[in-house]
């Protein structure tokens, strides 16, 4: 059976007003807070075989963190139609 794990990015760091929603990385807590999903993973042993993720900063970012602990992953898809702000709406 296939199971569906949807993972949204660490905390991401807002006192830079200069950082575009784009832009924004992650801050401390959601460095750490990626670290500890990555344990998660490994303990739990899940079997991630495809990763999408938006080209944002902190999902990259997130994703970055979480790779070591992807044994088994066969591709990872980094998707422009998955960053989906619009800061109008």
């Amino acid at each position: 059976m296939r199971h569906l794990y949807l993972l949204r990015h660490g905390k991401s760091l807002w006192n830079n007003p200069s950082d575009s929603d784009f832009t924004r990385p992650l801050s401390e807590r959601g460095l750490r807070d990626a670290s500890k999903i990555a344990s998660y993973i490994k303990r739990e042993n899940l079997p991630i075989e495809v990763v999408l993720c938006s080209p944002a900063l902190r999902t990259t970012q997130t994703l970055e963190a979480i790779k070591p602990v992807l044994e088994k992953i066969a591709e990872v898809i980094i998707d422009d139609s998955l960053y989906t702000f619009d800061p109008v709406h």
